[in-house]
């Protein structure tokens, strides 16, 4: 993978993720964990007890349905760790700039 393929893989996590969710953009709260919990995958599927029972089969594809679910908000979490990053390194290279040229206020 290229460069310009990660940078363009990051530009459209940027603003998927800041269409997707306003809220984004916004400063994250001090002391929050960078943490996304990765989904667990239903060991269910792989259980061929599974599909002898139609309680089994049913209690399944209510935990498959989560483990979309839990994969969707991971992939959000993800989104937003990236914008985070992102941001905080165009802040850095912006008051690194402005220091470089000797102005007195660079926020």
């Amino acid at each position: 993978m290229s460069l310009r393929d990660v940078v363009a893989a990051l530009a459209f996590l940027h603003l998927s993720a800041v269409m997707a969710q306003p809220s984004l953009a916004q400063e994250p709260m001090a002391g929050t964990l960078d943490f996304c919990p990765r989904p667990v995958k239903p060991a269910c599927v792989e259980d061929d007890a599974t599909y002898t029972l139609p309680a089994a089969r049913k209690a399944c594809d209510e935990d498959v349905a989560r483990y979309i679910t839990a994969t969707f908000n991971f992939r959000n979490c993800i989104a937003v760790q990236m914008e985070n990053v992102i941001r905080d390194t165009n802040r850095l290279s912006e008051r690194f700039k402005c220091k470089s040229e000797g102005k007195g206020s660079c926020g």
